[in-house]
């Protein structure tokens, strides 16, 4: 092959994976969003429960919080309308927190709940983080098949920015209304 030909041939090949890589670069910064929600998510359920009398604890995330929070939270994400992404989604998250659980299991006492002394808590973070940023399925494939420039920057400024917050007060307050009957 000449070298013309070969250039145009790789030129071709460049611009074809261009959006690829403008996605995977998109869909990367995903990762360091998520890895900072496990510090921010426990300062929101502090924020809304713990004036309340609330003790929340992780078991009550199994019990209670997937349901009454997660899936209408994720319904309302951008890009997460397809019910079959938000079951990927879901089934990921599920990963993710088990993945989290039993890599953190020490680092938060049993009979300690969110709303204990931060210093407390401040383990449990650090290594829920750790857990979220090495997590394995980052590239798993049922995932893949979503990503897109759009839908990774749409979900990337989701996660970082305020609106999931604001969407995740709505969802909780129920929580303050119910936490003593858990």
């Amino acid at each position: 092959m000449r070298a013309p030909k070969l250039l145009a041939v790789l030129s071709a090949a460049c611009i074809g994976f261009s959006p690829m890589a403008d996605a995977l670069t998109s869909c990367l910064g995903i990762r360091n969003a998520a890895s900072l929600i496990p510090g921010k998510l426990i300062e929101n359920i502090r924020q809304q429960s713990c004036h309340a009398g609330c003790e929340p604890r992780l078991e009550h995330w199994s019990s209670w919080g997937r349901a009454e929070v997660l899936e209408p939270l994720l319904k309302g994400a951008p890009g997460a309308q397809d019910p079959e992404l938000q079951k990927v989604v879901l089934d990921f998250i599920d990963e993710v927190f088990n993945t989290v659980a039993s890599k953190c299991d020490g680092k938060l006492d049993k009979k300690t709940h969110l709303c204990a002394h931060p210093e407390e808590l401040q383990p449990f973070i650090k290594c829920a983080k750790s857990a979220v940023q090495s997590f394995p399925s980052w590239t798993s494939v049922k995932l893949l098949r979503y990503a897109s420039e759009t839908n990774c920057r749409n979900l990337k400024g989701y996660l970082s920015g305020n609106q999931i917050w604001e969407d995740f007060a709505k969802y909780f307050a129920s929580y303050t209304h119910r936490c003593h009957e858990l």
